[in-house]
């Protein structure tokens, strides 16, 4: 391997990578392999850009942070501290990934959404808008994070779940399946929340909810949510969650449906 020093910046660049003569290469900073890094973009600190990545527009990498294989950070983005972003993901607009937050696979951050302290965020997920991630908390899957929600803890959001408005999510809470969280809604410390499929309000009587193939709860005269297995034995009460839940897709029913209780 043969480098060379880039003339603005002084920083190491190997003779297989481009770097533009616009962008800045700090002294202790690193561009190796084919990475590209181009237009204003800023690597500096001890970072480091390699593989097949490439950096650009104004965005910034710094500290002892690492891009690497294909990935992308582009718009006004700044990668720092010691976080990692690599395979295929992309960091653009005006976000931050900082900490020892890793951000791979295919997913995505963007917006001015903010990745920190150990949170992961892989697979085809995306975190934009103003959304938070912070803590050891994991956005995976097709899952969707955004608006001014934050999740944080040892939280887990995947599969087609969506977190959005200025809800939050933390504890040890895992959102699956197609849940969707929203509003001001807070959620924590209550395992793995259901799949929420469909609310059928059956004629004359209590509102239904479905949840996956083995649950389901109903609305009675008292008003609360009661749960009831696969055999429809004796009820139990739902969980906050689940009732908290059950309301949400019986609003969105009933303004979907002009359906009345």
């Amino acid at each position: 391997m043969t480098y060379h020093p880039h003339p603005n910046g002084g920083g190491l660049v190997e003779d297989t990578a481009s770097v533009d003569a616009t962008a800045y290469i700090g002294p202790d900073a690193r561009v190796s392999g084919s990475a590209q890094v181009y237009g204003f973009a800023r690597v500096y600190g001890h970072a480091h850009v390699y593989g097949h990545a490439h950096v650009y527009g104004t965005s910034r990498v710094f500290d002892y942070a690492l891009v690497s294989d294909a990935s992308r950070v582009y718009g006004h983005a700044h990668v720092y501290g010691t976080s990692r972003v690599f395979d295929y993901a992309l960091v653009s607009d005006a976000s931050r990934v900082y900490g020892t937050a890793r951000v791979y696979g295919h997913a995505q951050v963007s917006g001015s959404a903010r990745v920190s302290d150990t949170a992961h965020v892989y697979g085809n997920a995306h975190v934009y808008g103003h959304a938070r991630m912070s803590d050891r908390s994991r956005v995976y899957g097709t899952a969707r994070v955004y608006g001014r929600s934050h999740v944080y803890g040892t939280a887990h959001v995947y599969g087609n779940a969506q977190v959005y408005d200025e809800s939050r999510v933390y504890g040890t809470t895992r959102v699956a399946g197609n849940t969707q969280v929203s509003g001001t809604t807070t959620v924590s410390n209550h395992g793995t929340m259901p799949e929420f499929d469909t609310l059928t309000p059956s004629t004359g009587g209590p509102y239904r909810v479905l949840c996956g193939k083995d649950r389901e709860f109903v609305r009675l005269d008292d008003g609360k949510w009661w749960a009831l297995d696969a055999q429809y034995s004796e009820p139990a009460r739902a969980t906050e969650v689940e009732a908290l839940l059950c309301d949400q897709i019986q609003d969105l029913n009933n303004n979907n449906n002009g359906v009345n209780q």
